[in-house]
């Protein structure tokens, strides 16, 4: 959908050199994609669920943005795939 919007732009300068970022909409698009991750780990959180390191929720993220299946056996990632759908092969 296409939406304009005013931005910063001195904060979209500083997300820009912050990633490797081509257009203004990459780095729009990454911050939100962050954003919505953070708000699905403090979800589960809420829930009683842990994540013993927030590491692990980029890359789980990244897979279930894109419909990936993730390689693990880390115990980290079974709340991703119970309460977010997060596809798993487990090694």
């Amino acid at each position: 959908m296409r939406t304009n919007i005013i931005l910063d732009d001195d904060l979209v300068a500083q997300a820009m050199k912050a990633g490797p970022f081509k257009t203004r909409k990459e780095a729009v698009a990454a911050g939100l994609r962050l954003f919505a991750r953070q708000a699905a780990y403090r979800a589960l959180r809420a829930q009683g669920l842990t994540i013993d390191s927030p590491v692990d929720v980029p890359p789980a993220g990244f897979c279930i943005e894109h419909g990936h299946a993730l390689l693990h056996s880390e115990r980290d990632f079974d709340a991703l795939e119970a309460e977010r759908g997060l596809p798993v092969w487990r090694h």
